[in-house]
Order: structure tokens, then sequence, then C-alpha cells
């Protein structure tokens, strides 16, 4: 079944993902959200499906409890919706094979987002992940 949305629904289904998905932890929120085929080009390990991003966020937050994307830019056009915001966290466990170091770091960070019959079918990630590493530590400079 085909279910029509506007890009201000897809942006109010894009902010429950940052707002309530991840940055309040509601897991159970995931099959609402994200298509049952999902694909997350750019994660680490590309994983797919309700599942995968689930599982993604949860590895992630092993490493930064306390993790938080804050928003500072979007735009919907059509079935595409970009956001540009900030990453926040402190190391508390490893990370791409560095130890905790306790330091807390803030980097950039960009996600495309595609939609299809309401739902959350593929997102794009960028992240400013030298500055993160720098922040924690993990390179010099």
């Amino acid at each position: 079944m085909s279910q029509s949305t506007s890009p201000d629904d897809h942006k109010r289904i894009v902010r429950r993902v940052y707002e309530e998905f991840t940055n309040q932890r509601q897991f159970d929120l995931a099959a609402e959200l994200f298509g049952p085929d999902f694909v997350d080009h750019g994660s680490p390990a590309e994983r797919s499906g309700v599942a995968g991003v689930t599982e993604t966020l949860r590895l992630f937050l092993a490493a930064f409890p306390d993790f938080k994307f804050e928003i500072e830019d979007m735009i919907a056009e059509g079935d595409l919706v970009h956001v540009r915001g900030s990453i926040s966290g402190t190391q508390q466990g490893a990370y791409a094979g560095v130890p905790a170091s306790g330091k807390h770091a803030r980097w950039s960070a960009m996600d495309d987002f595609r939609f299809a019959d309401g739902k959350i079918v593929e997102r794009w990630t960028e992240r400013n992940r030298i500055s993160q590493l720098r922040q924690i530590g993990a390179l010099g400079g």
C-alpha cells in the first residue's frame, strides 16, 4: 500500500529519528520510521533493515553513551531530506580500535534521507571523523 507524504511530513519523521530514536534511545520506533529494506550507506558496515539501523546506534552508544545529535539545518524536497548537524559525546568505550579515552568530543555531520511509502528507505552519512578522532586523542594535530 502506497502512502503519500509531503516534504514537511518527511522533515517531521527525520526530526523524530534524531530526537526520539537517537537522542532519547526509543529503539522501538525503528520499524515506524524506517522501511524494512532500509539501506544505511556510509555506516561502518552499511547495515540494512530496521535491525541494522538499531544495531548501528547501539554499537555507537557502547562507545559514546551520552551521544547526542543536534539538528542545525534541514532541507526537504520531493522524497529527499538533507540534514546538517553536530554530534557530541564522551568516549567511554572502544571506538574504531581506539580504547576509551574519557574525552568529550563534538563534530559535524550531514545526513541525506530518501523516503518511500512514508518511511526512510536510504540514508547517506558524512561525519567529520578526523575531528572526532583528534578530539578523543586517536590522531595528532
